[in-house]
């Protein structure tokens, strides 16, 4: 079975903020196809872990997916974006601030150990 992604589903995704939309919108349809099968009751509750085989235009991509028993494949893939929000960015430490010598006026682009440790 192919879940298919038109443009309109494709389109609600971008506007719901979906880093991956061909991604969400495959997983919405394929909440709403599964509903449709095997009832929405039991699609929720139970567990699926399997391919899934989805087109968006021309393409086809077949992914493997995990979705939780008590949600659907669609709640699966906001809660991993949610918890990706506002991670990496490495090196910055809290109640630092970047701070450059200043000689005559015109900022050298130097950091000194001496700036760092009088910083506010």
């Amino acid at each position: 079975m192919i879940v298919d992604v038109s443009a309109t589903d494709l389109a609600t995704a971008v506007l719901q903020g979906f880093s991956n939309p061909a991604r969400a919108a495959a997983l919405t349809n394929l909440d709403s196809m599964a509903s449709s099968i095997v009832g929405a009751a039991n699609w929720r509750s139970g567990n699926y872990i399997g391919s899934v085989t989805y087109r968006v235009g021309n393409s086809v991509t077949t992914v493997t997916e995990d979705k939780a028993c008590d949600s659907n494949a669609i709640d699966q893939l906001a809660q991993a974006e949610v918890d990706t929000v506002g991670g990496g960015g490495g090196g910055f430490t809290p109640g630092l601030r970047p701070v450059s010598t200043v000689d005559g006026g015109i900022n050298t682009g130097t950091v000194t150990v001496g700036d760092i440790i009088s910083a506010p």
